[in-house]
């Protein structure tokens, strides 16, 4: 079989110039411009940009679950989000998935989506698998609020696959820090609506799907580009989605790993390793990777190889199981302009945070473990 160079793939699979059209003239998953430019999102949001004093804060909101037919399970939970979002005053809040709890919820979703959308705040949401049965709709109804900046790169599997840049406090258009949001997908079997190759070629495979070649491809693109721009000098990088990579399991295996949080469960990882996080590696830009899905896991691990994993707080009240001893809640991140690191924390229900990190501060010891 003859090989091809990546460069001859990203030409073949539309992430060069004058790659091939979707039907009705839209442009396919990595499409550059006619400047020659990789697109990072189907549309601009907001303008992201750090603050006077250089920070950044992000609230990640995770696993809310919410039940229509059980409100007085899960409308505490609608006030929790205001509560978090009023003590901690984000730049950008994120929903990394399982907004609602079953399939075809509206109503559910509707009511997640409220206190967010009323912050006047910067969000996005990356649709988690229990979303997934019904995200395209609820996707039209997302990119209807005016502080939306999930808008989808057209032809990528999934439907919340898009780069932000955050840009400097003192004003210019050259990303500070980039904000990468990927689709994780399904449970593997019906991934197929997302990709052929589910289907096709792993019709066997029980359990979570993987962000798939294409994603990958897209991401290698823009970072290429970015650092490209930066005068080939890697912009810090953040990364959030649902399902957490093989990566994660293999970090908590790994006796050297400095982890610190809580870890009650087995983690619903991806079944197959499609090599995002060794692309992250080579890439050298990704500062820490963010998921959620399992509930009773909130560890921030740092791993052999420097890039934090770390899993969000579940947010959701009864309607999601969760056995941390100090339930519910949400993760904050804090980044620092020119600094390729960050500080975190969990923000409880009740008001109390834990697991306060600095994430370059934390290190992997080889000689103590953990």
């Amino acid at each position: 079989m003859k090989k091809i160079s990546r460069r001859d793939f990203l030409a073949a699979s539309g992430m060069m110039a004058g790659a091939a059209m979707l039907p009705g003239g839209v442009a396919s998953a990595a499409d550059k411009k006619k400047d020659d430019r990789v697109v990072l999102s189907g549309k601009a949001g907001p303008t992201l940009r750090f603050r006077a004093d250089g920070k950044f804060k992000i609230l990640q909101l995770t696993d809310t679950h919410y039940i229509s037919s059980k409100p007085e399970l899960s409308d505490p939970m609608i006030d929790d989000i205001r509560r978090y979002i009023e003590i901690e005053k984000p730049d950008l809040i994120i929903h990394t998935g399982d907004i609602i709890y079953t399939d075809y919820d509206i109503p559910s979703f509707e009511k997640i989506l409220k206190p967010i959308a009323e912050a006047g705040i910067p969000f996005f949401i990356t649709w988690g698998n229990h979303d997934h049965d019904f995200s395209p709709e609820m996707q039209k109804r997302v990119e209807k609020e005016p502080m939306n900046e999930g808008f989808p790169v057209p032809g990528l599997p999934g439907l919340s696959n898009f780069a932000l840049p955050i840009l400097p406090s003192a004003g210019g258009n050259k990303p500070a820090a980039m904000v990468y949001s990927f689709d994780s997908l399904d449970v593997a079997a019906n991934s197929y609506k997302f990709d052929p190759q589910f289907s096709a070629e792993r019709p066997e495979i029980p359990g979570s799907a993987w962000i798939t070649r294409e994603q990958i491809h897209w991401y290698e693109a823009v970072s290429e580009q970015t650092t490209r721009e930066n005068g080939g000098v890697p912009v810090p990088s953040y990364s959030f989605f649902h399902i957490a990579l093989p990566e994660f399991s293999e970090a908590y295996d790994y006796r050297w790993t400095r982890i610190i949080g809580e870890h009650y469960e087995s983690s619903g990882r991806a079944q197959l390793n499609s090599g995002l996080y060794v692309s992250m590696l080579d890439h050298k830009d990704m500062v820490g990777v963010f998921c959620g899905h399992d509930h009773d896991i909130n560890m921030i691990m740092d791993y052999k190889h420097g890039i934090k994993l770390v899993y969000g707080q579940v947010t959701g009240r009864s309607g999601a199981y969760c056995h941390l001893p100090e339930s519910y809640g949400c993760r904050v991140i804090e980044l620092t302009e020119g600094e390729r690191e960050f500080d975190t924390w969990i923000r409880l229900y009740n008001g109390d945070t834990e697991y306060r990190v600095n994430s370059g501060k934390m290190v992997t010891d080889t000689h103590s473990g953990r």
